[in-house]
């Protein structure tokens, strides 16, 4: 995560709220951003990691509300945008995920995270030439992310690049050869192409 402000929890701090929020401990987590927010009040990081934890806990209007904290103070921080698109996706309100995945991406536009998110969610929508513009890039920024891999070749078998459709399912399920569901796409995509022996 990024943090541009001068007055900021130290290292520690921060440490133990993610280690709070990494273990399950969501209520500690939740106390300490607050007792944290009381010291650093413009802290971006500790503001928008509350609506994570508040997420976690099951409290999307919370998380909302912490998330809308987070840009009121600090508009140029592009992690709350991604977190507010995922809250967003969730509710089901779609094109406000994908101007707020967008914001990520212009404020930060190597931030993998909200790259895969916003070409995602114009995957959803069948807008699979304005996907492929983001998903290209994070499989160029991170090349030991499965998921990338995946849904750029879902968006390019999409639009008829099969080659390179396979190219990246191939990419997927040897960085996750866990990965069933690119395991299943891929042999769709290979018996479409004719090539039933290897689809096996």
């Amino acid at each position: 995560m990024r943090n541009s402000e001068t007055q900021k929890p130290s290292k520690s701090e921060v440490e133990l709220l993610f280690n709070l929020y990494n273990s399950g401990n969501l209520l500690e987590a939740e106390n300490h951003c607050k007792k944290l927010l009381n010291t650093y009040p413009d802290s971006a990081l500790v503001s928008n990691m509350l609506g994570v934890v508040f997420l976690a806990q099951g409290k999307p209007t919370q998380a909302l509300t912490a998330y809308e904290n987070t840009i009121q103070t600090n508009p140029d921080y592009p992690d709350v945008y991604n977190n507010l698109g995922i809250l967003l996706n969730s509710l089901g309100q779609f094109d406000e995920a994908i101007e707020k995945f967008t914001k990520a991406v212009e404020l930060d536009p190597d931030f993998g995270d909200a790259l895969n998110n916003l070409g995602a969610m114009l995957q959803n929508r069948d807008q699979h030439e304005r996907a492929l513009i983001h998903l290209s890039k994070v499989v160029a920024l991170n090349s030991n992310n499965p998921l990338a891999y995946f849904n750029y070749a879902n968006s390019l078998k999409a639009t008829g690049k099969n080659d390179a459709a396979l190219e990246n399912y191939n990419k997927a399920v040897n960085l996750q050869p866990s990965f069933s569901l690119a395991f299943n796409n891929r042999g769709n995509l290979l018996e479409s192409m004719a090539r039933y022996e290897e689809s096996k």
